[in-house]
């Protein structure tokens, strides 16, 4: 509620419940504006966009600022891999969707912060 932006939260019992805990496919899929698609290939990262951005990456997040605990898990240029994130180990995951993505820098379609 202090956000002025759209925050949407998961906690670890969401999580648990949503499968064995591989990747954030599981999870991510649930929430509105984010499309989190699982290729069943592990040699090949997550296909993850968030209002769109991110749509057309190929192997990897674009444009999506990804944070664990509060170290960006992304490289300036907006790349990063989803499969950094340890499901096991969240406690809960913050999904920020909307144009005050921006403040994240070139992460203008979203963000994603994973607490453990």
């Amino acid at each position: 509620m202090d956000a002025p932006a759209s925050v949407r939260a998961v906690d670890a019992q969401t999580i648990q419940n949503a499968g064995p805990q591989v990747n954030l496919s599981e999870v991510l899929s649930q929430i509105p504006g984010v499309v989190a698609l699982n290729r069943n290939n592990y040699a090949q990262d997550v296909q993850m966009s968030i209002r769109g951005f991110g749509a057309r990456a190929a192997f990897c997040l674009r444009v999506i600022r990804l944070i664990t605990d509060g170290i960006p898990a992304t490289i300036p240029d907006g790349q990063g891999q989803a499969s950094t994130v340890s499901l096991t180990s969240a406690e809960r995951i913050e999904v920020l969707t909307g144009l005050l993505a921006q403040l994240y820098g070139n992460s203008a379609g979203g963000g994603i912060q994973t607490i453990s």
